[in-house]
């Protein structure tokens, strides 16, 4: 069967885990650290080393990891490049290292790879990652777009993941008399949409950033010039951008139609109901908003409006799976079961 002439694969859904975690931040880094000493005088301990292992150990206790989809294990990643690296990995854990891999653009590296992963494991059903680092859905997008770029790209998240990396990393870090485009172009978490818009992976009319707070965030950096021109170009280019506000007061536009892949960032969550989340520089939207949203989505698959082509659940932070910090639960494997009952396998 070929994945061409607007078909895209079978009915059945493949779900595989793809746990890249290569943040450079201190506080990551550190977290990676203080858990290889925990398991070093605990050994015994039975904690799930990254979200593909949590959230299936959860739909199985559960009795719902079966039907309809097939769990098929995981795409490579080195240990120590993972959420939970193995002991040994200790001298390959510093910041310093996480950043050569990221001014290498190791993430693009990663996400080709997945491309390959994906003809020979997934190929010809339909693919859904839960996982960490967002670039990787670019493989995904890359992979799809060989069969059949005319779909829709629904991604919710509070961040756009559209500026470019050297855009950013100016504004944030630099005053803005001082802007400069001369840093290297990298692919990362926060850019890769920006990479696939810019090589026609997608097209910008048929992408769908739902949830953001970037504009609209009390950060002074996020409001500057530079960064509000970026984005305002590929508003032009027909980019349909729903803003966090905008999206708790409504649902999901109606006007999503045809073959859809789904992408969500747990920080459309974060604080508000989502404490296992990589980013938690945004307060997200609540549970109960968040399960109108996703049923709003989940109608506009069962009326067959949309065809779901693909799924993924990323920028999940296992370390803080359901835990519970300042009175608040994390619920991130709730939000995982409902996106599971009513997107992958509504009835």
């Amino acid at each position: 069967m070929l994945l061409s002439d607007r078909v895209f694969g079978t009915e059945r859904f493949k779900v595989f885990g793809a746990a890249l975690d290569a943040l450079d931040l201190p506080e990551k880094v550190a977290l990676k650290l203080a858990y290889l000493e925990s398991m070093k005088e605990r050994p015994s301990q039975e904690l799930p080393v990254d979200p593909y292992d949590a959230i299936k150990d959860f739909l199985i206790q559960r009795g719902d990891a079966s039907g309809g989809v097939e769990w098929i294990g995981k795409f490579p990643v080195e240990s120590r490049l993972s959420p939970r690296p193995r002991i040994g990995d200790e001298r390959f854990l510093t910041c310093e290292s996480f950043r050569d891999f990221l001014d290498q653009n190791g993430c693009l590296t990663y996400s080709k790879k997945l491309g390959s992963y994906l003809k020979d494991n997934v190929y010809p059903d339909r693919p859904i990652m839960v996982g960490v680092d967002h670039s990787l859905t670019g493989g995904v997008l890359r992979y799809l777009s060989e069969f059949n770029s005319d779909f829709n790209v629904v991604i919710l998240d509070s961040h756009t993941d559209i500026i470019d990396f050297n855009i950013k990393h100016s504004l944030l870090n630099s005053p803005i008399e001082n802007l400069t485009d001369n840093l290297p172009d990298i692919y990362e978490c926060g850019s890769f949409m920006g990479f696939l818009l810019k090589e026609n992976l997608i097209k910008p009319d048929r992408l769908w950033i739902i949830g953001t707070q970037d504009i609209l965030s009390d950060n002074k950096a996020l409001e500057a010039e530079q960064y509000i021109k970026r984005m305002q170009y590929w508003l032009r280019k027909g980019v349909n951008l729903v803003s966090k506000t905008d999206l708790i007061k409504g649902e999901i536009p109606k006007d999503i139609e045809g073959p859809t892949y789904i992408s969500i960032d747990a920080d459309i969550g974060s604080y508000s109901c989502v404490l296992a989340c990589r980013f938690m520089d945004r307060i997200g939207i609540n549970y109960a908003d968040l399960k109108r949203i996703l049923y709003s989505l989940s109608v506009l698959i069962r009326s067959k409006k949309i065809l779901l082509i693909g799924l993924d659940f990323m920028e999940i932070d296992v370390h803080f799976l359901n835990e519970e910090v300042l009175g608040k639960s994390d619920r991130t494997l709730e939000l995982l079961k409902i996106v599971f009952d009513e997107l992958i396998l509504p009835t």
